[in-house]
């Protein structure tokens, strides 16, 4: 009898914790480093036809930026450095224009 209830007791608790976990968000990575990339706003319209709600792009890119605004698609910046960080604050400042990039990396 104790045995069966040693052996009941650790499967009782991982169905318990399994309703806990949650999963994570999947998405595309969006890179732009190539030639003959199609352009951001007709990227953004091939995320959505589809049905992806997640992407990363590795700059503040302006015009991805635009591209991706008012469709629902969640977007996450990379940033490379602290540096980055106060130039990309710097380029909104700025509006996007004349942003200084960056080439360090961590």
């Amino acid at each position: 009898m104790a045995g069966r209830l040693m052996l009941a007791l650790p499967i009782l608790l991982f169905l318990l914790l399994v309703g806990q976990c949650h999963g994570g968000k999947i998405g595309v990575c969006y890179g732009r480093n190539a030639d003959d990339l199609p352009a951001p706003d007709k990227v953004a319209q091939l995320i959505q036809q589809q049905s992806i709600k997640y992407v990363r792009i590795y700059d503040s890119n302006i015009d991805v930026i635009k591209a991706f605004a008012n469709t629902g698609v969640e977007l996450m910046v990379g940033v490379l450095s602290r540096t980055a960080i106060a130039k990309t604050a710097y380029a909104a400042d700025l509006g996007g224009v004349g942003a200084p990039r960056t080439t360090e990396r961590r």
